[in-house]
């Protein structure tokens, strides 16, 4: 009640400390249509990109003060539609906030025509979801459909939210040289990602993963649009040779999957018969310098997930 929280339990290190309002979706608190809390960075900042560091060392930090700054906030309305074109009652319906701090989400309601109203929305990038059916919704009794809508808020918004059916896509990576075996995957092991073409937000955004099992086949479920397929934690020393798709390869194309008609039908090649780039790290007068980092970014489509 007097507006203090405690965090505890840091490791040390340097710390981006921000607060949501928690009001997306309610009315205003002063009554003034369009004005609104703000998410606000440590001291009071909106923009994360301004917000200063909090050193956590060996000892506690002293109380820190935010002050919460208020703004303008827009509405954001519209209907949800199913893959039939009918208002879609009952759908599951979010709103995610996309920055370099977080992607908080809360959930909205629909009414039995389909439309859905939320206020309080401060500018920024975000997305809306939206899902029905499908096998965890037992009592829609129906197959799954799901929709990924990226905005970019600078004003009120009514819009149209058009869900797709899913498809569940099933896949095997192959080694280029079957007689020399990778070491194990780093992490939790090999991770194939896809991720809708248009969907340029930081973070996750509309990506659906899965790990391939021990014998290397994996399956993907509920995919809907024109998708990219990534393959992560490569086994050090392989890379991704080729991804093939009934027939056709698609390594850096955008694919509108299909039911699958195959038990395989994505494949993934590994190969262990890359190049090896060699080289040397200079600064602006020409001395070597010790402990730089390279990065290899493709020349082509980049994205901020790419890096």
């Amino acid at each position: 009640d007097l507006g203090r929280i405690r965090l505890f339990g840091l490791d040390a290190g340097r710390y981006t400390i921000c607060t949501e309002p928690g009001t997306m979706g309610l009315p205003s608190d002063g009554g003034h249509d369009g004005i609104g809390l703000l998410s606000t960075c440590y001291p009071s900042t909106t923009d994360p990109r301004q917000a200063e560091a909090v050193a956590v060392e060996q000892t506690d930090v002293g109380e820190l003060e935010i002050r919460v700054r208020t703004g303008a906030t827009f509405r954001v309305t519209g209907t949800v539609f199913d893959a039939s074109g009918k208002p879609a009652v009952g759908a599951m319906l979010g709103l995610s906030k996309y920055s370099t701090t977080g992607s908080p989400s809360r959930g909205v309601p629909v009414d039995d025509q389909g439309r859905f109203k939320i206020t309080n929305v401060q500018r920024g990038e975000y997305a809306i979801t939206a899902s029905v059916g499908g096998p965890e919704r037992p009592e829609h009794r129906r197959p799954y459909e799901g929709a990924f809508l990226p905005l970019d808020v600078q004003s009120d918004l009514d819009l149209d939210v058009r869900m797709q059916r899913g498809v569940d896509v099933n896949g095997r990576v192959t080694l280029e040289d079957s007689g020399t075996p990778p070491p194990k995957p780093p992490g939790s092991g090999l991770m194939i990602t896809t991720r809708l073409a248009d969907d340029r937000l930081v973070g996750q955004g509309s990506s659906t993963s899965a790990m391939a099992r021990t014998d290397w086949t994996f399956s993907l479920t509920n995919l809907f649009g024109a998708r990219r397929l990534r393959v992560g934690n490569v086994p050090r020393g392989w890379y991704v040779k080729s991804v093939r798709y009934q027939a056709k390869e698609i390594i850096d194309d955008a694919v509108a999957f299909e039911d699958a008609r195959e038990p395989r039908d994505v494949e993934i090649t590994l190969s262990s018969r890359g190049a090896v780039l060699a080289g040397r790290v200079l600064d602006a007068v020409g001395r070597p310098v010790r402990g730089a980092r390279v990065v290899a970014v493709r020349a082509q489509e980049p994205r901020p997930h790419d890096t």
